[in-house]
């Protein structure tokens, strides 16, 4: 991954991703370009010292959060968009991990959108609590509102493998890291036998070390020590 010099835009034959490895949504990004193997250049965005706002990544990503991506000309953020553009033009004939069949391509929307508006939501709320040094009461009270959603994702996968069917789909990969976050935060998950199942199964994928490193970046920055 290299750093950013503060070009508009790295043109080059490959895609370039815009990331920080510490973050949730651009691992699952990194995470699906080592599953279809993608050529792609990997352009670090250091979050923490504020680079997501500065003038060359605002002509990138207006929103200033990563990750965001650049196809030539073409800008896209907001990781689950960019989950979805890969699959369609990188495998434009389809695949299982985000099929053209409606149907089966409207569940997996549906789990992303869950993702989105929900899990990592929850989840993002119990980091806060963590990086603005809040009370351990607070913390455990974040902890404590994520327990029915994780429920709720446990019912999800009383029936099928993974989230979306019986196939890994994107819908996995953009919870995957979010899922590893709560585990690496000491959440007890004694209570989820299936989900512990199905992280260990995505634990396999191409991608999963970049997902390990990130966790270390971030819990560091957290000031927590990372599990062995």
């Amino acid at each position: 991954m290299i750093p950013h010099k503060g070009r508009t835009r790295i043109m080059t034959d490959k895609l370039n991703i815009y990331c920080f490895i510490g973050s949730l949504p651009s691992r699952a990004v990194i995470i699906l370009t080592k599953v279809l193997d993608i050529p792609v250049q990997l352009n670090a965005v250091n979050i923490l010292n504020g680079e997501q706002n500065s003038y060359w990544y605002k002509k990138i990503n207006p929103t200033m959060k990563v990750p965001a991506l650049a196809d030539g000309y073409f800008t896209l953020s907001e990781s689950r968009a960019i989950l979805a553009y890969l699959v369609d033009t990188k495998m434009p004939g389809g695949c299982g991990l985000y099929p053209k069949d409606p149907k089966k391509r409207a569940k997996i929307d549906e789990r992303l959108f869950f993702d989105a508006a929900t899990f990592f939501p929850k989840v993002s709320s119990i980091l806060q609590a963590y990086m603005q040094n809040k009370s351990d009461c607070d913390r455990k009270k974040t902890i404590q509102e994520l327990m029915p959603v994780l429920k709720t994702m446990e019912e999800f996968l009383s029936e099928t493998e993974y989230f979306a069917g019986n196939e890994m789909t994107i819908a996995d990969i953009s919870m995957f890291p979010t899922f590893t976050t709560v585990y690496d935060l000491g959440v007890d998950l004694s209570k989820f036998p299936k989900l512990i199942s199905w992280c260990q199964k995505m634990q396999n994928i191409p991608g999963n070390d970049i997902n390990q490193a990130g966790g270390k970046v971030l819990l560091e920055a957290l000031g927590m020590k990372p599990k062995l």
